[in-house]
Parts: structure tokens; C-alpha cells; sequence
């Protein structure tokens, strides 16, 4: 139950996690692609219509400016805004009546020349040129401002045959700027020629802005004033916009709102009135085009809608292909996991076992791991593996370990070392605790140094750790060194790595060849990947693509969590039936260990087997608790008199004991009567395999380091939003600045 509440909060804490870093990705990149440094954060337009079909029209814009830099990486403050617009003989002839004021500071601005701000100091454009509006010819480029007069510059009405066009720019010059959140500015201006009367109705298609305008548009809003008497049922509009807007009818004309205009959208208004409202139209063609274009924005509309619903019908169906895909993957995972779990479980009926399991420390650890449910393992178990295995040579008396620093015992010949002799050299020469709890000093008896050692009873394991102490007793030049000598030895040894490659192996096959597990859980790993990653996939298209927080919340976040929930609980191995045998033995001598005191039965204290205890003890990765156990069964173990007399052969128990003693000489009584306490046990005990864990974790830390870098329709009733119709009216707004 603990491990399912850890795994169901763990995945849920992490799909979190990435599922927000996907969102803000998503949305960092669906914002970057319509990215500007000038930007339009509200844009507002009045416009009415003229009895004889001009636009009189009255702008707004908030505009956002962002520091930028020139080629050199200097800073290049903004100077001038403007918008382009193309004049056409057949919808828009001429722009007159032009004001410019700056709503943010209340200033009116005065018609001047149009002047580029290139190359002109700040000071110098602040003094001369700001504050002033002008408009300019740009039909040939726009680095060459040309000066345009509205009242010659203008063009002659025509028809669709011979259209003649112009490009003009109306500009407005600021202070030098480098940033700005908001500038507001109000814009005035009359478009002239915009509309054609034909004998039923007049017509204008109106384009604020084109498909070459590169400046975003947070939000824009238009209200649109028809001439008086203008009623529903003599007029009729349609929007072309093919992003999110909203349409509606006013008591005297329009209003219209177009949301997130991105880089290269264009909106287009298509408006049509009774021909008996309008007055001195410039421009008429002599025929009827009410139904026309009626039929027109129909087919348009329907062509739209077609594709809209297409594109819906789409994504709908990837909306649930997804879903549908995210919640199988997490039921089947999430079912393997479920299984992979009750099939890693003992199942047996040994509560406790008494005697060292029928297998190498090594692989009693692995199987420890699997049997209790114990989570990445990783490192921790590897140190284990080693950490016992190096106990378990010592029990086996192929090597001595002894606490301390190698120098502690300099000119004795540790193979014939008593270890009570070793213990009063110790105390008598007032050996401190850090003296004896910093390292280990690691003593290759004759018999392993001997080509043949058979009678040693080596396995695998055994063999090949031996075979990594040899290696440090050959670069070292004595059998007799300490953990840290035999790190420092290790620093250039390039293959070091094979070795500790090869002693890892034979664990591996320590525990293969007891046949004791199978491979489980890899559906729950497998729809647990697949599933993450059709989680992350869909939430990153969502937010970049769609524009969706919801659907991200609504499908990614739920895939995610149940599929890595999946992963995070499972387990890769499985208990054989075989194997419930080693599982029992296994399980039960740690609980054995771990509750060793509360026996009654216990009988006299063996001291060879519990040598081989605390191998399988720091195998389990409970050497600490069971050396407290001991203790409280035996106190005797805390005399050392009784050590010296009882247990100077057995190295593990000895000296997992016995420094309690030699420290209270040096360091004072409360130690040598037990009232103080070292390295975390009553009366004082050094526990030898936690600090073999330790010492090789840096070990093998050292050994990895060393290896070398591997090289590898609407009728035009206008209501419910826009459509994406065809563009090209008038005005093909672009804007931008300098």
C-alpha cells in the first residue's frame, strides 16, 4: 500500500512537472512563430459611410514596442511608425483629411515631410522631426520616401479594365524610443473611391489590413456606421477573417471583432446597401450585382464552412484518436504493472530463516531488492554486491580487514596478525575514532595470493573481486593497503571499468543460474514509454498547434499520469515458482536478523555463523540493524576481554565489536565504561560493511571515471463570426516602423 500511495504520488508530481514544461514550450513556440518586435496590442476603428461611398475613419492603436538592436549589437531605438496602403483606381483612390494625435501625451501632430531616421542622432530627431506626421509615395520601395499630395496625387475612378495603382505610406514620427508597453495613437482619415454603385445596390470591400502585414494584432474592434435610413433589410455584409471573431448587427450598421491576428492574416469587410441610399457615387458600373454577389459570399461561405468542417471533423477524430490511444496504453500498462508487482511478491510460508541462504551474497542481495520491492536499486545495490562479496572473502579467510589506515599497522606482518594482539597495539597507542572509522586497510592473505586457491571455495563473484585487490596489491606493491590507497592506485587505470564490468556479470549470472527469476512488466514498461510520450506529443500539439490549454489538461495530463504511474509502479522481475524457495530464505533471514533479540530460542551465541550473518547482513543492507540486535542479545560482544578470548579469529565480528574498547583508552571513561555510544550503536560498534559500502561506492566512482570517452452561408445577415473569403479590398493595410 506505501508503494502504491509513493507511486501514484510520485507520477502525479512528475506528469505535472512535464506536463507544464511541455505547455510552456508549446506555448513559447506557437508565440515565437508570430513573434515581432512592434506589435498592436488593441487596434480600434470607426468607420462611417459616406452618403456618396467614402470611408471616413477614425483609428486607434496601442502600440507595443520591444527593445531591439541593429547589426552591430547596438541598441536602435524606434523613430517612426507608419501604415502602407495601395491606392486602386477600381476601390480606393486617393487618402485626404489626415490627422495624427498621441493619445498617451495628448499631443497633436504636424503635417511634415516624409524623412527616413536613418543616420540621424537622437537628439537631433527628438529636436526636429518627432511629433510630426507625413505621408509619402512608396510605390518603388519604401527606402526612398517619396512626398504624395492628396490633392494632386490622387487617382481617377475606373472600372475593373486598366486599374492603375499606387502605394502610399502615412507615417507618424516619435521620440527616439528603445521600449515602450503602450502608445496609444489616434489616426483620422478619409478613403475616397472605396465604393461602386451598381443599379440595385452600392458595394465596397474594405481591407484594413493585408496578407502582407507582418505586425500581430492582439485584439481588433470595428463599429461600422451605415448612412441614415439604412435598415437589415436593405444591407447586407460578410467578414472575411479567418481566425476567432465575432460579428453582430448594430441599430445603424456593424460591429465586428477580430481576435489573435497573426503575421500575414488579412480581414476583409464586403458590404452592400441599397443603391437608394447612397448619393454621388464616383464610381458606377450600369448593371445588377445584389445577386451575384449573394450567390458569391455563398459559395464562399459554403467553401469555407466545407473546409472548417473538414479541418473539425479532423481533428475531432485526432482529438479521440489520441484519447482513445492514451487510455489504452495506461490500462494495459497500468494492468502489467498490477501483475509485475504481485509476481515479484513471496508467496511462500517461511516467516523466518537461520542459516546463510543456499546462494553468493551477491546474488542474495539482487534478490533481496526484487523480494522487498526495493526501488532503483542502482548504485546502492552495486556498492552492496561489492561491499558483502568483499565481507564474504573475509569470512572465507582469503582476506583480512582491519579498521583504519593501512599506516596504523606499518611494520607488522599482518598475515600472521593476531587480531586481540592488534587491538591492544591500538589502544595502547591511544588510536582516535577517526582513526579507525575513515577507511579500511585490506590485508590479501597468502593463500589467495597463490595461483591456485581452491581450497578457498571461491565463487564467481568471489573471484573476480579477488582479481580487483590483486590488481591493486600489483600497482601498490604490498598486500597490505588501505581503501583510500587503493583508490588513489585506481585513478589512471583505463580498463579498470572491464574488471568492475566483469565482477557485475558474474552477479548477474550468480542469480541466473538459481533460476530463481523471469522477466515481468514489460507491457507496463512499454505502454508506459508509448504512453508518455503520446502524452507529451499531443500536449505540445495541442498548445503549439491548436492553441488548446484544455485539451491539454483534459487529455495529455491524464495519458501522462496514468501511463508514467504505470512505469514508476511497475517492476522488470518476477519470483519463479522455483524461486520462491531462495525468496523465503532470503526474506526470512533478514526478518531473522532484523528481529534476532525478541528470540527465546536463540540459544548460545554461535559466533561462526553469525560471521556469515553479517556478510548476507550487508548484502541485505541491514548490517547496522543487526549488529544492534546482537548486541542487545549478547551483551557480551561489548567486552572486549570476551572478544579477545572468544572471537579473535572471526575478523567480521571481531572488529565490527571490538573498536568500542580501543577507543574508550584513548578518549576517555564514558566510552570504556559504555556509556557513550559510536558510529550509531550502543556501546560503541564499528559496522564494517556499511563502511565497505561506502569506501567502494568511491571506488568504483574512481574506476568509472577513468574509462575513456566512448565515440559515438449567412445571406450576409452577418452574425456568428467570419469567414475565410477572399481577400484583396481596400487598403491592403500593412504597418510597421522604423
Amino acid at each position: 500500500m506505501k508503494k502504491l500511495s509513493r507511486s501514484v504520488f510520485s507520477s502525479f508530481t512528475i506528469s505535472c512537472i512535464i506536463i507544464v514544461a511541455t505547455l510552456l514550450l508549446g506555448y513559447f513556440v506557437a508565440t515565437d512563430a508570430n513573434d515581432s518586435d512592434l506589435s498592436y496590442r488593441t487596434l480600434d476603428y470607426n468607420v462611417r459611410v459616406e452618403d456618396n461611398g467614402d470611408l471616413r475613419i477614425r483609428e486607434t492603436v496601442d502600440v507595443k514596442l520591444d527593445s531591439r538592436k541593429d547589426s552591430d549589437d547596438n541598441p536602435k531605438p524606434w523613430k517612426q511608425l507608419y501604415q502602407q496602403y495601395t491606392l486602386r483606381s477600381s476601390n480606393l483612390t486617393n487618402i485626404t483629411n489626415i490627422s495624427v494625435k498621441n493619445l498617451t501625451s495628448g499631443e497633436e501632430y504636424t503635417q511634415t515631410g516624409p524623412q527616413s531616421p536613418s543616420g540621424i542622432s537622437n537628439s537631433t530627431w527628438n529636436e526636429k522631426f518627432a511629433r510630426r506626421w507625413y505621408i509619402a509615395d512608396v510605390t518603388d520601395g519604401d527606402t526612398n520616401l517619396k512626398p504624395y499630395e492628396p490633392l494632386t496625387g490622387g487617382l481617377a475612378s475606373s472600372g475593373s479594365d486598366g486599374v492603375v495603382t499606387k502605394t502610399v505610406e502615412i507615417g507618424w514620427n516619435i521620440p527616439a524610443t528603445q521600449s515602450s508597453s503602450s502608445k496609444r495613437f489616434q489616426i483620422d482619415m478619409t478613403w475616397e473611391g472605396v465604393t461602386t454603385a451598381y443599379n440595385d445596390v452600392a458595394k465596397f470591400q474594405w481591407e484594413p489590413f493585408g496578407a502582407k502585414n507582418q505586425t500581430p494584432i492582439g485584439v481588433m474592434t470595428t463599429t461600422v456606421e451605415f448612412p441614415a435610413g439604412v435598415t437589415r433589410g436593405d444591407s447586407w455584409a460578410w467578414l472575411h477573417y479567418s481566425g476567432n471573431a465575432s460579428t453582430e448587427r448594430t441599430a445603424n450598421g456593424l460591429k465586428f471583432t477580430a481576435y489573435n491576428v497573426r503575421s500575414g492574416q488579412y480581414l476583409d469587410l464586403v458590404a452592400m446597401i441599397g443603391a437608394n441610399h447612397m448619393h454621388g457615387v464616383t464610381r458606377h458600373v450600369d448593371e445588377n450585382t445584389k445577386q451575384w454577389t449573394l450567390d458569391d459570399e455563398a459559395r464562399q461561405e459554403r467553401e469555407w464552412h466545407e473546409r472548417q468542417r473538414r479541418n473539425a471533423q479532423l481533428r475531432i477524430v485526432l482529438w479521440i484518436a489520441i484519447a482513445v490511444a492514451g487510455a489504452l496504453l495506461a490500462f494495459f500498462g497500468i494492468r502489467s504493472a498490477i501483475r509485475s508487482v504481485d509476481a515479484a511478491k513471496y508467496k511462500g510460508d517461511i516467516e523466518y530463516w537461520r542459516e546463510p541462504p543456499n546462494m553468493s551474497p551477491a546474488a542474495a542481495a539482487q534478490l533481496y531488492d526484487i523480494v522487498m520491492g526495493v526501488r532503483n536499486g542502482g548504485v546502492t545495490l552495486a556498492n552492496r554486491e561489492m561491499a558483502s562479496t568483499m565481507m564474504s572473502l573475509v569470512s572465507k579467510g582469503a582476506i583480512a580487514v582491519y579498521p583504519g589506515k593501512a599506516e596504523l599497522y606499518r611494520g607488522i606482518d599482518m598475515s600472521r596478525a593476531n587480531s586481540a594482539g592488534l587491538a591492544q597495539m591500538l589502544s595502547s597507542n591511544g588510536a582516535s575514532e577517526k582513526d579507525l572509522t575513515k577507511t579500511s586497510t585490506i590485508v590479501i592473505m597468502p593463500r589467495a595470493l597463490a595461483e591456485h586457491h581452491e581450497e578457498l571455495n571461491l565463487c564467481g563473484s568471489e573471484e573476480r573481486l579477488l582479481g580487483i585487490l590483486m590488481e591493486a596489491y600489483k600497482r601498490i606493491h604490498s598486500p597490505v593497503f588501505d581503501l583510500k590507497q587503493m583508490n588513489k592506485a585506481f585513478r589512471k587505470w583505463t580498463n579498470g571499468y572491464k574488471a568492475v564490468e566483469k565482477f557485475n556479470a558474474a552477479c548477474k549470472a550468480e542469480l541466473e543460474s538459481l533460476h530463481a527469476t523471469r522477466s515481468v512488466g514489460t507491457a507496463a514498461v512499454t505502454c508506459g514509454i508509448l504512453g508518455i510520450i503520446v502524452g507529451i506529443a499531443s500536449a505540445f500539439y495541442f498548445i503549439a498547434a491548436e492553441h488548446n490549454f484544455a485539451l491539454a489538461l483534459c487529455i495529455s495530463l491524464p495519458i501522462t499520469v496514468l501511463c508514467l504511474f504505470a512505469l514508476v509502479y511497475c517492476t522488470t522481475t518476477g519470483i519463479t515458482d522455483s524461486g520462491q524457495q531462495y525468496a523465503g530464505q532470503v526474506r526470512g533471514l533478514a526478518k531473522y536478523l532484523e528481529d534476532f533479540s525478541e528470540f527465546s530460542d536463540r540459544g548460545v551465541l554461535d559466533l561462526t555463523l553469525w560471521d556469515r550473518y553479517l556478510v548476507y547482513a550487508t548484502a541485505f543492507g541491514i548490517s547496522k540493524k543487526a549488529l544492534r540486535q546482537l548486541a542487545a542479545a549478547y551483551p557480551q560482544v561489548a567486552d572486549s576481554d570476551w572478544l579477545d578470548s572468544n572471537a579473535t579469529g572471526l575478523g567480521l565480528l571481531y572488529w565490527s565489536t571490538r573498536p568500542s574498547a580501543i577507543i574508550g583508552a584513548g578518549i576517555g571513561n564514558a566510552l570504556a565504561n559504555g556509556t557513550g555510544s559510536f558510529g550509531g550503536f550502543a556501546g560503541g560498534f564499528v559496522d564494517i560493511g556499511t563502511q565497505l559500502n561506502s569506501g567502494f561506492s568511491s571506488i568504483q566512482s574512481t574506476i568509472r571515471s577513468a574509462a575513456p570517452s566512448s565515440s559515438s452561408g449567412s445571406g450576409g445577415s452577418f452574425g456568428g463570426g467570419g469567414s475565410g473569403g477572399s481577400g484583396g479590398g481596400s487598403g491592403g493595410g500593412s504597418f510597421g516602423g522604423r
